[in-house]
This record gives C-alpha cells, sequence and structure tokens, in this order.
C-alpha cells in the first residue's frame, strides 16, 4: 500500500477476541498479527491471530518469528496477506508508547489494546515516519453492519 490508509476494518468479534487474548495474557502483553485484504486506503481485517511474546519482562512485546513465519505461509495459500499487528498495554492508554513508535513495522497497520480501567477501546496506528498516526478502526458484525467508529486525537 503506498500511502497510509485511512480506515482498519475489524469485526466485532474479532475485537473481543483481542481483547479476551490481551486479558489471557496478564501481566504480560498480549500480540499478535492481523489477516486480511489492503485496498483502496482500507485495511479489512478478516482473521485476527494471537503469537507467542518472546520478550523477557512484562511491559513490552517481540513477536516470535516462527509465528510470523507459520502465518506469513498461510496467508499465502489461503490468498490474504498480513496487515497488521496487535498488542496489548496491560497497564497502559491505547496511545503508543515511545518504543511502539520506534519498533513499528513500515506498512504494517499496528492495533494497541489497553486494559485499563478507562481505557478498553483498541486503536488502530499506522507508522510515518519516526512516529505513529492514528487512523480509523471501524467494528463490524459479522454480517458487515458498522458497530462503531473511532478516530481519536494521538
Amino acid at each position: 500500500m503506498p500511502s497510509p490508509p485511512s480506515t482498519l476494518t475489524l469485526t466485532e468479534a474479532d475485537r473481543r477476541r483481542l481483547h479476551a487474548w490481551a486479558l489471557a495474557a496478564l501481566p504480560g502483553e498480549a500480540c499478535g498479527l492481523l489477516i486480511g485484504h489492503a485496498a483502496d486506503q482500507h485495511l479489512r481485517v478478516t482473521e485476527v491471530t494471537r503469537a507467542r511474546n518472546r520478550a523477557d519482562d512484562h511491559h513490552h512485546f517481540e513477536l516470535d518469528p516462527g509465528d510470523w513465519l507459520a502465518t506469513h505461509d498461510a496467508c499465502r495459500l489461503a490468498g490474504t496477506e498480513i496487515v497488521g499487528v496487535w498488542h496489548s498495554h496491560p497497564d497502559g492508554s491505547g496511545l503508543p508508547s515511545p518504543l511502539d513508535a520506534a519498533a513499528a513495522w513500515p506498512g504494517y497497520a499496528c492495533v494497541i489494546v489497553p486494559l485499563t480501567a478507562t481505557d478498553r477501546a483498541p486503536r488502530a496506528y499506522w507508522p510515518r515516519g519516526a512516529q505513529l498516526g492514528e487512523i480509523r478502526l471501524e467494528h463490524r458484525s459479522a454480517g458487515g453492519a458498522r458497530v462503531s467508529s473511532a478516530t481519536r486525537s494521538a
């Protein structure tokens, strides 16, 4: 995708799945990949995966390279692609940390799943130089109806 997407769509079921995986990984960060298609400045996530976090502490994530390769190979066979990476912030907001921005993968969306008492809505970002710029995250029902849409100032 030559320029940043304006929207990332995630089903409500996948949003709930990310949240459940994030809770299960406490006190550490959970992480995984977003599978789908990119077209017309839009990322449509059709599947979310959980990956092993290889980080040595509970304050960041390091996605297991074997999980990346297995998912990449499965996508190639299925005609889909990896469109992004997700991870949780167990005790932080949905805003990216300086480490998130520095470690972002160019050409891939970054979804952050916060787990604070006041902030549990995932947020989507796109690498823009040394920063992550927020993009609209839409939640859709399994039938395709829009459940919610959010973009906040990052």
